[in-house]
């Protein structure tokens, strides 16, 4: 129960630090455009108090206090949309610096909402500024909740005792700390709302894409189990001989079948026992894997038997390739349950003919007759027929 308990906590843990791995990313994609509509919204406010004449000292110190704060986001959203272009560009997997970074906005919005509150209070008693910025960052980043409640909270926190420093009339003052509170809590619900439904989708999107990978993967398994031979991971009978015929439409392709059986396999079978055998074309399944030129396909035709296709060769140079496998095998030593075993092959090879329907059949019957007048004359050896005439050697 205890460890059952653990699992589910680190399995809690691993979804949750990934949600923020990939909100802390979509926040961080999203600065150049926040610092593209933050900075103009910033000139604009310039333009229009450059544009007003105060008419008083009041007035004046509160428009230079407005067009500095605005002045300084602007060059801050600008700044904002640099790092936005070096993320996307540089950045991409600095994934420890996408979390700093996205607190670090959030602060300097709720440090900018509450500086420029403090300003109006020279002429007014409006918290609108703190209002958009408890929106903007509850809004426009996906925060995890307890983050959010340490940011919502000292932003709280520091707005309180910015009013009591600038408001002297007590009542404006718990006024305006009142409406703060009010400010900071719908901030804050928004915020978890909104990573609530941003981490459901991440959630549901994972789970999508699980099940489609899943359903893949099996869909692979079951067209690999359709087409290869489970045991030696070779094509099977079937797949093998319709990728050859599918090759041999191919009026300009030329080629060569060669078919290789294991001599005495039934001795090995019956001293050593069949799991000793299976094991042994495993491993000389994958040792004709290596030898075979890397075009050329292999299957598994049926029981010690292998069947090997290589197109764009003369059947001489068949012969010689099948001669090499045939002096590797016989030279190579199989460890088999740390049992040493050795084992030769016998080898028919033909060439294919082309363009005409059952081609593939008739080539096949060819080599199968080579193969068998290798065995008769005493195995371990190569011999061939030909589409005109039938040689041995």
């Amino acid at each position: 129960m205890i460890e059952n308990l653990r699992k589910r906590l680190r399995e809690a843990k691993n979804r949750n630090d990934t949600i923020v791995r990939e909100t802390s990313e979509i926040n961080v994609r999203r600065f150049f455009m926040i610092g593209a509509i933050a900075a103009p919204i910033s000139l604009g406010h310039i333009v229009a108090f450059w544009l007003k004449d105060p008419a008083n000292a009041t007035e004046a110190s509160w428009r230079t206090g407005i067009l500095l704060a605005h002045l300084a986001l602007m060059l801050v959203m600008l700044g904002v949309m640099v790092l936005g272009h070096l993320i996307r560009t540089k950045w991409q997997d600095k994934h420890t610096l996408h979390k700093v970074l996205h607190i670090a906005l959030m602060a300097i919005v709720f440090a900018f909402g509450i500086t420029i509150t403090a300003i109006d209070q020279l002429v007014l008693t409006n918290v609108t500024p703190f209002i958009m910025a408890s929106l903007v960052a509850g809004v426009a980043f996906y925060t995890r909740p307890r983050v959010a409640i340490i940011l919502y909270s000292l932003a709280l926190i520091a707005f309180a005792v910015t009013m009591a420093f600038v408001i002297p009339d007590e009542s404006v003052r718990v006024s305006n700390q009142v409406n703060g509170l009010t400010i900071a809590g719908l901030g804050l619900f928004l915020s978890i709302i909104v990573w609530q439904g941003k981490a459901g989708n991440i959630t549901q999107h994972r789970m999508i894409q699980k099940q489609q990978d899943e359903l893949k993967r099996t869909n692979e398994q079951l067209d690999f189990l359709a087409t290869h031979d489970v045991m030696t991971g070779l094509l099977n009978r079937t797949a093998f001989t319709a990728r050859v015929e599918e090759k041999l439409k191919d009026r300009r392709r030329r080629g060569c079948l060669i078919m290789i059986d294991l001599d005495h396999f039934k001795r090995i079978n019956d001293s050593h026992g069949h799991p000793v055998g299976d094991e042994l074309l495993k491993r000389l399944s994958a040792d004709l894997k290596t030898l075979i030129r890397q075009d050329d396909l292999l299957c598994r035709w049926g029981g010690e038997e292998f069947l090997a296709y290589a197109p764009n060769i003369s059947l001489n140079d068949a012969v010689k390739l099948a001669d090499t496998i045939r002096t590797r095998i016989a030279e190579r030593t199989y460890n088999v349950n740390s049992e040493p075993l050795t084992t030769t092959i016998s080898c028919g090879v033909t060439d294919v003919g082309l363009g005409k329907d059952g081609v593939f059949h008739a080539a096949y019957e060819r080599a199968d007759k080579a193969l068998y007048r290798a065995k008769d004359k005493g195995r371990n050896r190569v011999e061939y027929d030909t589409v005109q005439r039938k040689t041995s050697s």
